[in-house]
């Protein structure tokens, strides 16, 4: 497990919009806690300040998927960096990301569920499933971008819809 790259950082959140905007405030920030669910080594969020023992991310387990942190520019062929806040009409850098995260299969990332509210619930899908994806050098000073996307399913409740950015 690749502790270094997720732990030991604060990991600053910029946005969340649609499915996740009932999780994620922007403004706050998350820290990944090694953890170990049946004999697999992963990670639990702290959310806020808080050990997500209760609320959203009580039962969430992120397990490592991926083999390297790779540098954004590697994909887009430039130097250019986000700047560390994403305001005003972000879908294009949205789209580049996705795209980016889609195409690199060895971006370094983290795979696991949470808990939906009552309201947007399925019967088949109570969780939403996300993954979270780490690109070095892609936000302005050399920072690290955080970003959380659910796949795109069709059958999902949330159907792919909803993302997190942030940084550290």
């Amino acid at each position: 497990m690749a502790t270094d790259a997720w732990t030991n950082r604060d990991w600053h959140i910029v946005r969340a919009d649609q499915d996740f905007s009932h999780a994620f405030t922007a403004e706050t920030t998350l820290n990944f806690i090694p953890a170990t669910r049946n004999g697999v080594q992963g990670y639990t969020i702290s959310h806020a300040g808080s050990d997500c023992a209760k609320g959203l991310f009580k039962h969430t387990f992120l397990q490592p998927a991926g083999s390297r942190i790779p540098d954004l520019s590697e994909s887009a062929g430039t130097d250019e960096q986000l700047p560390p806040s994403f305001t005003g009409n972000y879908d294009t850098v949205l789209k580049q990301i996705a795209d980016y995260v889609t195409a690199n299969d060895d971006v370094l990332r983290l795979v696991g569920d949470v808990e939906l509210p009552a309201g947007v619930q399925t019967p088949d899908e109570p969780k939403l499933e996300f993954h979270v994806y780490q690109i070095t050098n892609a936000v302005s000073n050399n920072l690290t971008l955080l970003y959380l996307q659910p796949p795109l399913k069709a059958t999902s409740a949330a159907n792919g819809n909803g993302t997190v950015l942030g940084y550290s």
